[in-house]
């Protein structure tokens, strides 16, 4: 599925497929950054009700 999406990119784009899969991989990392500081965030906040209660 990844790959047919970075083949329609690609042809989309006109880009070379290295860059279009260097663009892949990073917006998958930026992706599971923000799904992580989310994560962290959402427990934190738990963490504050916890002690406030």
């Amino acid at each position: 599925m990844a790959a047919a999406l970075d083949w329609a990119l690609a042809g989309l784009l006109g880009l070379p497929m290295p860059v279009v899969v260097a663009m892949s991989v990073a917006l998958t990392g930026l992706v599971v950054w923000a799904s992580y500081l989310a994560f962290r965030l959402a427990l934190t906040a738990e963490r504050s009700l916890l002690e406030d209660a």
